[in-house]
């Protein structure tokens, strides 16, 4: 059953993708066990009701077709993306130069934020992973009233790689000075705990070289086959070690069944929202809200209480299907997935309705910024590949989506105001800071290798 309708999800989506290698298909994934996990249980166990069946198919259609339309207005012309050819050589090589400067710059501020992050964790409540539960730690910093390094990390680290990545591409080679750059966000990787962490070093390494190709008129032939097994190899090993480490923690006495089944536990959690909120109905009249709740919930909360404008709430949606369902306080909880938001805030109909905006604004931060043009090359990047890494959290649970904004908004606009500023200062007082030595290199043809009419996919 889930192979079928994964087949056809892939169909549905394959021309919003970038490529092959798109992380839309891991979203494709979750969607594909959303839908399967209520038809299963209602043809299975009979835990859930058809009308029930009938709403999570609607969402994910309503938001297939938000998300097409979104992508036929934003489909983007190849000639429109074309770098300035009358651009001579020496300005070429020029802007160039000024670019990596500045980048050497953000990544030393962007470093100098993941290590005084790192740090004070370390010194206060630990890191995730030397704990006997690195899953558990994780969160646990939250209630520690830490969770502002958590929300500093996130926009450091994918900043980071982004223009490592494309200081790589640039160079042509792997510097030393960008492995010492690398190793403050491969270590906040490292450490985090979390089982999928590792995952954020391919997304950036896709969307920053997929732009590349976008704005240069190149095919992306950035990654082999060797690279995407080497990449699931490192993401899998680090999952079972993050595992082996809690079960030995924990005294699991079996490790290999726990680990096993954990990691198809986790693969089946992409519809635990669903299950555990539509099963047997018996959550349907205890956990409801006003949809007036939903702009509170999900967008002033995570923009202003960070700021301390406005209080957090006691649990989320997530924390609330378990809390609600199985009594007591829990610290985790499982991400709702949007046709459950739809449906606690909306109704059916008004669900559907949900996800169908969803699924505009998910080709929107994708494509948006294929559309406009800054005059400035790092910020279009990093604007690029943030739309595309925030579209990654939409349909597991807005309230991350909305909270990754203002995280990105404040760090990073943070870093690169101050690398502005340092920069400007430098121009005038070039070695008043560090001295810098940009190697000379000759710049990609950039000449247009695919006829003008072609688009985008």
């Amino acid at each position: 059953m889930l192979v079928g309708i994964l087949i056809v999800n892939v169909l549905l989506f394959r021309n919003l993708a970038y490529h092959r290698y798109d992380p839309i298909w891991i979203v494709v994934m979750t969607l594909s066990f959303q839908l399967t996990t209520p038809i299963y249980a209602f043809f299975y166990d009979q835990t859930i009701n058809k009308e029930h069946v009938i709403y999570v198919a609607l969402a994910l259609i309503s938001f297939l077709i938000g998300a097409q339309i979104s992508h036929l207005f934003l489909k983007t012309k190849w000639k429109t993306l074309s770098v300035d050819l009358r651009q001579n050589l020496q300005s070429d090589i020029i802007r160039k130069k000024r670019e990596q400067r500045f980048i050497y710059l953000f990544l030393t501020l962007s470093s100098f934020l993941l290590v005084l992050a790192l740090g004070v964790r370390a010194a206060t409540v630990g890191l995730p992973i030397f704990s006997n539960n690195p899953d558990l730690e994780k969160l646990l910093v939250n209630q520690g009233g830490f969770g502002v390094l958590e929300r500093i990390i996130e926009p450091s680290v994918n900043g980071s790689l982004i223009l490592i990545y494309y200081l790589i591409y640039i160079k042509r080679k792997f510097t030393l000075p960008l492995l010492i750059y690398s190793l403050a966000p491969l270590t906040a990787l490292l450490v985090s705990g979390s089982k999928g962490t590792l995952l954020t070093a391919y997304y950036t390494f896709f969307f920053t070289n997929i732009y590349i190709a976008f704005r240069e008129h190149k095919r992306f032939t950035f990654v082999s086959l060797k690279v995407i097994v080497l990449g699931a190899i490192a993401v899998m090993g680090y999952a079972v070690f993050v595992l082996v480490t809690r079960a030995r923690g924990t005294g699991v006495n079996n490790i290999d069944n726990f680990v096993v089944q954990s990691l198809l536990a986790r693969f089946i959690a992409f519809s635990d929202g669903i299950y555990y909120y539509f099963q047997n109905g018996s959550l349907l009249g205890r956990l409801f809200y006003e949809p007036s709740e939903y702009i509170y919930q999900y967008w002033a909360v995570p923009l202003l209480a960070p700021l301390r404008l406005v209080a957090y709430p006691a649990q989320s949606l997530g924390n609330a299907i378990i809390s609600t369902r199985f009594g007591g306080n829990w610290l985790g909880g499982p991400n709702p997935t949007m046709s459950v938001e739809g449906y606690v805030f909306f109704g059916f109909i008004g669900g559907a309705i949900y996800c169908f905006c969803l699924g505009i604004l998910f080709s929107f931060c994708r494509r948006i910024m294929l559309k406009i043009r800054t005059g400035n090359r790092l910020k279009e990047l990093l604007l690029f590949c943030i739309g595309n890494l925030l579209s990654m959290k939409i349909t597991g649970d807005m309230l991350l989506f909305a909270a990754s904004i203002f995280d990105y908004s404040v760090v990073i606009t943070f870093t690169f105001l101050v690398g502005c500023l340092i920069y400007t200062v430098q121009k005038y007082a070039p070695y008043l800071f560090f001295r810098s030595k940009m190697t000379m290199y000759t710049p990609i043809n950039t000449g247009i290798s695919t006829p003008s009419e072609a688009s985008v996919p």
